[in-house]
């Protein structure tokens, strides 16, 4: 290479994909901190009891009360690190022209940032995913090194529904708003709460869009290229199909690597899940004690930073213990309709 060449340097795009928490936004939105390792997620399911009648002459009628079911659990726990060698902050950084004199000092505590940003991006995506299977389930599964758990929310297992024959939602007989009206009864009448939103996977939306009844049915007038208004703020990631007999439609453009390195949709492509408000459903977003001597508050993030002197690293670490409850476990119906 001439260095006399005339050379422009372009500001690099680092291609970071940010995750994006609209499950964790719009049905886990009550968030409790706590300082314990465990945390108590009650379940109640009520009954549609009525007060019978009786004489006014004759003793009133003794009425049981409603019991609970109560699970104590211990949070899954999440401490990632990165690090950085001396060597590493002699390198050009991203979007560093070649003739930059910046110090390894700046660079290092340019990396340092970036790498903060990144574990903290990295377990508010695995928080999303406790998310998805949550809903999706009704459980969530943990698996690491020596850890192999299963948190079972007791999800009736009438709301794990899956089509087959001419049911299935890419069969002409198919009867997609007369389902999705069925699912949201079975959930009124399990929880008392009304489903009013419903999450499709990329395969379901197509069906859904091009079915002929639904197209008929569907009210789509609040469609912003692609963008979701949630109140004032548009969601990335999130398209809004239309509204079906009272039921918002989206597609949740959103993915993760799984433990085997495979890339995987958040929520599957089969599959659709129809829930409840998420303040109405008691779901909520737990994060239970950090297990740190230097963690002086209960905390959602707790980052540090340490040297080791030879060889010479730096390390980086965010720790966080979360997990979404559902506390209404019957709020949600996860069917698989392709």
């Amino acid at each position: 290479m001439d260095i006399f060449d005339t050379r422009v340097m372009l500001r690099a795009i680092e291609l970071m994909l940010p995750p994006r928490t609209f499950l964790l936004d719009t049905f886990f939105t009550a968030q409790e901190i706590h300082n314990t390792e465990f945390v108590e997620v009650d379940i109640v399911k009520g009954k549609r009891r009525m007060a019978p009648f009786q004489r006014p002459i004759h003793e009133g009628k003794v009425i049981s009360q409603l019991g609970f079911k109560s699970n104590s659990i211990r949070v899954p726990y999440i401490k990632p690190k990165m690090r950085t060698r001396a060597a590493d902050m002699l390198k050009r950084m991203a979007g560093e022209t070649i003739y930059d004199a910046r110090s390894p000092a700046d660079r290092a505590r340019e990396q340092l940032a970036k790498d903060l940003q990144e574990l903290m991006e990295q377990i508010t995506r695995r928080e999303e995913w406790m998310a998805a299977q949550a809903m999706i389930t009704g459980k969530v599964t943990i698996t690491g090194d020596e850890i192999d758990a299963e948190i079972d929310f007791l999800r009736d297992a009438a709301h794990n529904i899956t089509l087959t024959g001419t049911d299935l939602w890419d069969d002409a007989a198919a009867t997609i708003d007369s389902d999705l009206v069925a699912w949201r009864s079975l959930i009124a009448q399990a929880t008392g709460l009304t489903a009013r939103n419903a999450v499709l996977g990329s395969d379901v939306v197509e069906e859904v869009l091009h079915n002929d009844t639904v197209q008929k049915l569907t009210d789509n007038r609040r469609t912003e290229a692609g963008l979701l208004r949630a109140g004032e703020n548009p969601i990335e990631g999130v398209i809004y199909v239309g509204n079906l007999r009272g039921i918002d439609l989206f597609s949740y453009e959103e993915w993760y690597i799984d433990d085997a390195g495979v890339e995987q949709p958040m929520i599957p492509a089969d599959r659709v899940v129809l829930g409840a408000d998420g303040m109405a459903a008691r779901n909520t977003r737990h994060y239970a004690a950090i297990q740190d001597l230097e963690a002086t508050a209960v905390t959602r993030f707790f980052p540090k930073s340490w040297e080791e002197k030879d060889p010479s690293v730096r390390w980086v670490q965010v720790q966080s213990a979360p997990l979404p409850a559902t506390h209404t476990p019957d709020a949600f119906v996860s069917a698989k309709v392709l």
